[in-house]
C-alpha cells in the first residue's frame, strides 16, 4: 500500500511514495486547481502555443495536461499533494512550457508562491501570479495581455480531514438519517471497511461495539468512532490496521459528488489492502463461474462495492437474508454509485473498465473518448451486426439482448430462487403468462 500523490482529473504523471520514504505522518493536503493564464507568447510557427504547466514542491512534480493552440490557456486542473511538517515552508513553482511535438518542449517562463501562508488553516484562496516570458524582445512586444498564472488554493489540515473522514463513515452507513451507527449498521460498516475478521471473532462484535460506544447508549457517534480510532489502542489498531493510510488516499481520490464510504468500496479508486493474487484468493470463496467453452472455472470479476454488498447479505450465518437495515444499505450504495457515474470526472474509469471486462472497441459506435461519463459509456450503442441475432423466427430460441454473463440452472424452479438487483423474480413475471410459466415449470422437472 503506497501513499499517491495524483491529479484529481486527467492524470499526466502520478508521484508514488512508499510508507519507508514518508518519514513524517502529512499535517494536511495541499489542492491546487490551475485555472488559466494569460500573455503566452506565440512559440509555434502557427502564431499560436500548446502550452501546459509544470508544478515542482519539494522532490515531487506533477504536469497539467496540453491546450493546444492558444495563447489564453484554461485548464481548470487540480493538483492534489500531501504535505509533511517539513514542507509546510517551501515553495511551489509553476514552469509553463510550451509543447512541441517533433522538437523539445520550450520553456516559457515561471512564478513561485510560498506555501507558509496557507499550510496552518483550512481555506481556498484565490492568486494570480506573474510571470515573465523567455522571449526575444521583438515576440514580448506582440503580447496584448498581462502575462499571469491564476490559482485556486486550497489547503485542508489533518485535524479537518480526521473530522471528514468519521463523519463521512458514519453517514455513509447511517440508514435511519440519526447520524449515529446502531448495531446492525455497525455490522455493515466493518464488511465496508475490510475490517480483520479473526479480530471480530477473537473479541466479539458486540465485545467491540461496546468498546466504542463509549457512553452506552447503543448507539455509535462520529465523534466515538472517532475518538476510539485515533486514541490507538491495541484493538483498534488490530481492526483496522490499514486505517490512517486508507484515509490519506481517499482525501487524494476524492472529488465533487463522492462520499468517504465509498470511495473505500470503489475498487477502481482505492487499491484493495491485498495483492491482486491474495484477493483472487478471498474472491473464489466468494463467486466461481464455469465458462462453457472451456469448462474451467473462472473468478467473476465484479466491482468492490457489489462484493461488500454480497457479504452484508450473506454474513449472518443463515444464508441469503436482507433485513431492512440492509436492503438500506443496499439502495444508498446503488444510488451513490449511479450518481458518480453521472459526474464528468466519472470518465477515467472507462478505460479501466475497457481493460477490467476485455471490451473489444471496434464493436462500439462511437469511440470510448466520445462519453461525458461512465453511464453514458455503460449504455453504448454497437456498430450494424456486432451482435446478430440467433434464429431470429424461432419463438423455441430466447435470446439475451445485452451483454452480460450468462448463467444457467438446472431446472426453472431453481432459476427463481436466484436474484436480480436485489429481488427475487418468477418465471410469471418474465414471460407476463401464467399459464405458460406453469406450462414451463412443470416441463422443467
Amino acid at each position: 500500500f503506497s501513499f499517491m500523490e495524483a491529479e484529481a482529473s486527467t492524470v499526466s504523471k502520478v508521484e508514488f511514495r512508499t510508507l519507508d520514504q514518508v518519514k513524517q505522518e502529512p499535517v494536511g493536503i495541499l489542492s491546487i486547481n490551475v485555472i488559466e493564464a494569460s500573455g503566452v507568447p506565440s512559440m509555434d510557427l502557427n502564431g499560436y502555443s500548446d502550452p501546459y504547466v509544470i508544478m515542482k514542491f519539494g522532490s515531487k512534480q506533477l504536469r497539467s495536461p496540453t491546450v493546444k493552440k492558444s495563447l489564453h490557456p484554461v485548464w481548470n486542473h487540480e493538483f492534489k499533494v500531501l504535505v509533511n511538517p517539513d514542507e509546510t515552508k517551501l515553495d511551489l513553482v509553476f514552469e509553463i512550457w510550451d509543447w512541441d511535438k517533433a522538437t523539445s518542449d520550450d520553456f516559457i517562463g515561471s512564478c513561485v508562491l510560498n506555501l507558509a501562508e496557507y499550510s496552518h488553516s483550512n481555506g481556498t484562496f484565490d492568486k494570480t501570479l506573474p510571470f515573465v516570458p523567455k522571449v526575444s524582445a521583438k515576440k514580448l512586444k506582440k503580447i496584448k495581455e498581462p502575462s499571469e498564472l491564476k490559482l485556486q488554493i486550497s489547503f485542508a489540515t489533518k485535524e479537518a480531514l480526521v473530522k471528514q473522514f468519521w463523519d463521512g463513515l458514519v453517514e455513509y452507513f447511517d440508514t435511519d438519517g440519526n447520524r449515529t451507527i446502531d448495531a446492525t449498521e455497525f455490522s455493515n460498516l466493518l464488511i465496508g471497511i475490510h475490517s480483520d475478521p479473526d479480530v471480530i471473532e477473537e473479541e466479539g462484535e458486540e465485545a467491540v461495539f461496546a468498546a466504542i460506544d463509549k457512553d452506552g447508549d447503543g448507539e455509535i457517534t462520529s465523534e466515538e468512532l472517532s475518538q476510539f480510532m485515533e486514541e490507538g489502542s491495541d484493538l483498534a489498531q488490530r481492526l483496522w490496521q490499514q486505517q490512517p493510510k486508507v484515509m490519506w488516499r481517499v482525501f487524494l481520490a476524492m472529488h465533487e459528488g463522492t462520499n468517504v464510504g465509498q470511495m473505500i468500496l470503489d475498487q477502481w479508486n482505492i487499491a484493495p489492502k491485498l495483492s491482486v493474487q491474495e484477493d483472487n484468493k478471498k474472491l473464489y470463496k466468494e463467486i466461481l463461474v464455469q465458462v462453457r467453452e472451456t469448462g474451467k472455472l473462472e473468478v467473476e470479476l465484479i466491482p468492490n462495492y457489489i462484493r461488500v454488498a454480497m457479504k452484508m447479505m450473506y454474513s449472518n450465518g443463515l444464508g441469503r437474508a436482507t433485513t431492512n437495515k440492509v436492503r438500506k444499505v443496499l439502495n444508498s450504495m446503488t444510488e451513490r454509485q449511479g450518481r458518480t457515474y453521472d459526474h464528468p470526472n466519472s470518465v477515467k474509469e472507462i478505460p479501466k473498465f475497457i481493460e477490467f471486462h476485455g471490451i473489444n472497441e471496434e464493436e462500439m459506435r462511437e469511440p470510448a473518448s466520445s462519453f461525458k461519463n461512465f453511464n453514458e459509456f455503460f449504455f453504448r450503442k454497437l456498430k450494424e451486426g456486432a451482435r446478430p441475432v440467433a434464429e431470429e423466427n424461432n419463438d423455441g430460441v430466447a435470446v439475451s439482448p445485452a451483454d452480460s454473463r450468462f448463467h444457467v440452472f438446472p431446472t426453472l424452479a431453481e432459476a427463481q430462487t436466484f436474484w436480480v438487483k436485489g429481488t427475487s423474480f418468477s418465471i410469471s413475471s418474465l414471460v407476463r403468462d401464467d399459464a405458460l410459466a406453469l406450462e414451463r415449470l412443470e416441463n422443467s422437472k
